[in-house]
């Protein structure tokens, strides 16, 4: 059996798919605390369980996502300083954000920044969009999507208690050499301007 140790680095991916694209989302996190032993099973259990609660961070972020938009799975895993095999937890919820996207190329950009100011501390975050005319304009992002970003903004700063161990979660920009340097997630706010998908293409069935 895994087990949960201090100062792992634990990647969360949520898996959507829109118009027959594969999205993936990923949030970093660090293992602030822990009362060992916590085997990873019952923890990773946990930890999306509370996710998943009504009203929680997987609510708020499918507010932010198209009504055509399929969150399919999200996957837990520890990547560092030792790489595991990830634990999958099936969803198949809908976006419920303002309307359908007619592209699955189109996106909103949250930026996430640590509290040390350079370019190691910084990430972006790209989610798909809808593209109503209640969505966006001239290039531009309205208010109920902005809305919802910003509400999804604080939950991605919040730490996740974890029942399994006593343990917490901190959300971190990683730092795969050395987890504990990872900096924390100080500050999430979303970009106005509507923007391009980030593609990654290899390698996405690890």
């Amino acid at each position: 059996m895994a087990f949960i140790l201090l100062h792992d680095l634990v990647l969360l991916s949520v898996r959507g798919e829109l118009a027959g694209q594969r999205i993936i989302n990923t949030f970093g996190y660090l293992v602030t605390a822990v009362a060992p032993p916590a085997g990873q099973a019952s923890f990773f259990d946990d930890a999306d369980a509370y996710l998943a609660t009504g009203g929680g961070f997987y609510d708020k972020l499918r507010l932010c996502l198209p009504t055509n938009y399929m969150h399919r799975e999200s996957w837990w895993q520890v990547i560092a300083p030792t790489r595991f095999a990830a634990h999958r937890f099936t969803h198949n919820e809908p976006g419920t954000g303002a309307g359908l996207s007619d592209s699955p190329n189109i996106a909103s950009t949250i930026t996430r920044r640590g509290d040390v100011a350079n370019r190691a501390n910084v990430s972006s975050l790209h989610l798909a969009v809808p593209t109503t005319v209640s969505a966006m304009a001239n290039g531009m992002l309205l208010t109920p999507v902005l809305d919802a970003l910003n509400d999804f903004c604080s939950y991605i700063e919040d730490d996740i208690p974890v029942a399994t161990g006593a343990a917490t979660l901190t959300p971190v920009i990683p730092h795969m050499i050395l987890p504990n340097a990872s900096v924390r997630i100080d500050q999430a706010f979303p970009q106005d301007t509507v923007r391009v998908m980030r593609r990654r293409t290899v390698r996405l069935g690890e």
